[in-house]
């Protein structure tokens, strides 16, 4: 009777809902992974609260799917709920392996004619098959468990790119890895970057050929450096100048090899530059000044120096000075050893264009004694400039001269007539006569006055032309006066801003 209850129970109680397998498949980091969550039931499962899967995948209707991104092994926590609604919590384990990669990174040189080996590995792949191509001539790839040789004895120098590759399944793993084949270990000649005199100094030799571990001695070596076992040179060196010196370096397998080594070794730099230097107030500086000696290329720093002005890195004085006068800037220079060297600067800023002397005008010719001519007053503003009359105080007419007779014609000759051409002559009152029609001369023809005053001997003066063209311009009546003026020196009256 009890195990019949017990069975009735049974029917009675729905199974409880559960995964079918709590450990999931594998999945690999850069490989696309799905499976599904089989459950014991109907239901649905979800993550419960908090609870993550791995990077880079996902839980989407009952599947967990995607490409994960890191490697690791994670518990996860679910939830299964029932058609009626029953949540019961479950456990899954899922693990992520890294990528399938092929090791080592790189491979070691090989020595023409020499044997060499390197062994291969496949991490993340299970009994993987190989293949390799690009060997050069004398290698070959033999497989060796899960693991791959490459083994021979390279026949010819050069650098070659192999690509090799290991399957297992459905994954891979490829990788093109450089070898390089040379020629065996010789001595010789070496240079080394040359170093600067009072400052610390560091190197490493080198030979060329096999890489292989070596030992190195140094015989004659300048004072204050020293060769290490690994061929570091180091030190500090005094005297400028250059150097040789004898090392010889002995490899593991007991050959040993010598070498002459070169060293240059330069005075700490210096600092060159005008004294002053001259810069030009608000105009583009860019003055460079220069560095001697030293090693490598030199670089540049200062303090101080007119505003608006800089010492740029390359030693080149840029900007726009605003200020006049004399200023210090504190240059230093420095070299690839950090060999440094200091000077004061002097800089002096003037003006663009120095100012020039205003010409003195010449002075004025003073009146001789008993002379009663006097200076023409100046003008003011607004006044018409008064004819000078053409006749002297000794060309009056005399009382025996008769009516219409000039000063200095001969009693009985008949008067002279003006010139043609000749402006007339003001009257007592300062205002020149109207000019009759006989009179008028013909100014498309005629010289100007100026002009016909003018001996055709005498030679032309280029002032003198100028002159008679600006006064060709005036009225007729201003010109003689205005000629006359200029032609004596005198200042013409001021406009004061009215026209003629």
């Amino acid at each position: 009777r009890r195990q019949a209850a017990v069975a009735e129970r049974e029917r009675a109680t729905p199974p409880r809902l559960r995964l079918v397998a709590r450990t999931l498949p594998t999945a690999r980091v850069g490989t696309a992974y799905f499976t599904g969550l089989t459950l014991a039931g109907s239901g649905s499962v979800t993550l419960a609260a908090g609870a993550r899967l791995p990077d880079g995948l996902r839980l989407v209707d009952g599947r967990i799917e995607g490409t994960p991104t890191r490697p690791g092994r994670w518990d996860l926590a679910l939830v299964l709920t029932t058609a009626d609604g029953t949540r019961s919590p479950e456990r899954a384990r899922l693990g992520v392996l890294p990528a399938a990669a092929i090791t080592p990174a790189a491979l070691p040189s090989a020595v023409a004619g020499t044997p060499w080996q390197a062994r291969l590995t496949a991490d993340g792949l299970d009994w993987p098959t190989w293949q390799a191509e690009g060997l050069p001539a004398g290698l070959e790839l033999r497989q060796e468990s899960a693991a791959a040789l490459l083994i021979g004895t390279p026949s010819a120098v050069g650098d070659v790119a192999v690509v090799l590759t290991a399957r297992s399944g459905a994954t891979s793993a490829t990788r093109t890895l450089p070898l390089s084949v040379v020629a065996a270990a010789v001595g010789g000649e070496v240079e080394l970057p040359p170093a600067t005199a009072g400052v610390a100094y560091r190197a490493r030799l080198t030979v060329r050929g096999e890489a292989q571990p070596r030992r190195w001695n140094g015989v004659d070596l300048p004072a204050g450096l020293t060769l290490m076992p690994d061929g570091t040179l180091a030190g500090v060196s005094d005297l400028a100048g250059a150097a040789r010196l004898r090392a010889t370096a002995t490899g593991a397998d007991g050959t040993t090899i010598g070498v002459t080594v070169t060293l240059a070794v330069a005075t700490p730099p210096t600092i060159a530059a005008d004294d002053p230097v001259r810069l030009r107030l608000a105009r583009l500086a860019d003055h460079a000044l220069r560095g001697e000696e030293g090693c490598g290329s030199l670089r540049w720093s200062g303090s101080g120096g007119p505003p608006g002005v800089r010492l740029d890195a390359d030693g080149v004085l840029r900007g726009v000075p605003t200020a006049l006068g004399e200023t210090i800037l504190l240059a230093t220079v420095s070299d690839a050893w950090n060999a440094r060297s200091e000077r004061r600067v002097r800089i002096v800023v003037e003006d663009p264009e120095p100012k020039k002397a205003e010409p003195t005008p010449p002075p004025k010719p003073e009146p001789k004694p008993g002379d009663q001519s006097q200076p023409d007053p100046e003008p003011k503003p607004g006044d018409q400039p008064k004819p000078k009359p053409d006749s002297k105080p000794d060309d009056q007419p005399k009382p025996d001269d008769k009516p219409g007779e000039k000063p200095g014609d001969k009693p009985g000759e008949k008067p002279s007539e003006e010139p043609p051409g000749k402006p007339p002559q003001p009257d007592d009152s300062g205002k020149p006569p109207a000019e009759t029609k006989d009179q008028a001369p013909d100014r498309s023809a005629a010289p100007s006055g100026s002009e016909a005053a003018r001996p055709a001997t005498t030679p032309v003066d280029p002032g003198v032309e100028a002159a008679d063209r600006w006064l060709d311009a005036l009225p007729r009546e201003q010109r003689s006066v205005l000629r006359d003026q200029l032609l004596r020196s005198v200042p013409p009256p001021q406009s004061e801003g009215q026209p003629w």
